[in-house]
């Protein structure tokens, strides 16, 4: 019986050894993944606004869409300017996606982690309106 108890000692430290490894693993893992989540949504919506402004200015003075975005809980700050956006996070990186056109309204905003609606209206030549983030 002392061989088999040695030999369940012995699984038993090796099993202890490998959940010790793999919670480490995994609580170095899981900010990582956090991060890049969120640098997902927010990369994708500068450009999903990005390109739906540029299409529609391509198309013409009235022409009007709807996109979905999400912000993600680190955004501090989402910035609107003449022919750019940038959206802030808490770590203090800025993102920042530049437009071949002109935004009718600059603002800043501070939106709260979310899924949004926003408009984008071609006004007349070279100029859209970013509508207001809505919550659908």
């Amino acid at each position: 019986m002392g061989k088999n108890a040695q030999a369940v000692m012995e699984n038993m430290f090796l099993f202890s050894v490998i959940l010790l490894l793999t919670i480490f693993l995994a609580a170095v893992s899981i900010p990582k993944i956090q991060q890049s989540t969120s640098t997902n949504k927010i990369t994708g919506a500068l450009s999903g606004i990005k390109e739906t402004a540029e299409s529609l200015q391509g198309l013409g003075p009235g022409n009007k869409d709807t996109l979905q975005i999400e912000i993600p809980k680190n955004v501090e700050e989402f910035e609107i300017g003449d022919n750019f956006m940038t959206i802030r996070t808490s770590d203090g990186t800025n993102f920042t996606q530049e437009l071949n056109v002109q935004i009718k309204e600059k603002r800043i905003l501070n939106p709260p982690e979310g899924k949004y609606q926003v408009s984008i209206t071609s006004l007349t030549g070279n100029i859209v309106k970013i509508g207001k983030l809505e919550q659908p």
